[in-house]
């Protein structure tokens, strides 16, 4: 299945939750109670409904390649693109919180998640796009098609801070 690739409004969004492996549900899930664990059941239950509709919906890109279209807000459609393995290498990283669309003071947003709710740093902004390439400190991530909700591998590069 093909999906317009205009994140900001993919008019041909898979349904939600379709074709998430019993792997992926899984583990999703298990994030979800990690992340409610120390709530009050209503309040856990809430969040987790939250988090839920947040999850990744499987799709193909123009190249045929395994994606993930992640919802970024709950009131506006908003998406980034990501290669599967490449999401879970970020959530793996420490990307497993909702991830969302932050603004910057140039008007540009960037795809961020907050760090684990029970990490050294709470509330540490993180930056997926930096985590899929490694980026190291000095490093930043440049967009080759100029989509920063694009965080597919194609599309990303690093950039060496000017000595």
């Amino acid at each position: 299945m093909n999906v317009n690739l205009n994140i900001q409004n993919p008019t041909a969004a898979p349904a939600l939750n379709a074709g998430l492996s019993v792997v992926e549900f899984a583990r999703l899930k298990a994030a979800d109670n990690r992340a409610t664990a120390h709530l009050h059941p209503k309040h856990a239950a809430k969040l987790k409904a939250k988090r839920k509709a947040r999850w990744p919906r499987p799709c193909v890109d123009e190249d045929g390649t395994a994606c993930y279209l992640v919802p970024l807000s709950d009131t506006r459609p908003a998406f980034a693109i990501v290669e599967v393995a490449d999401y879970w290498k970020a959530r793996d990283g420490g990307a497993d919180g909702l991830w969302s669309a932050m603004g910057t003071s140039r008007h540009y947003s960037y795809v961020t998640s907050n760090a684990r709710m029970r990490s050294k740093v709470p509330g540490t902004t993180l930056y997926p796009a930096r985590l899929i390439l490694d980026a190291a400190a000095g490093e930043r991530v440049g967009f080759v098609n100029g989509d920063t909700y694009d965080l597919r591998r194609k599309n990303l590069e690093i950039i060496k801070a000017r000595t």
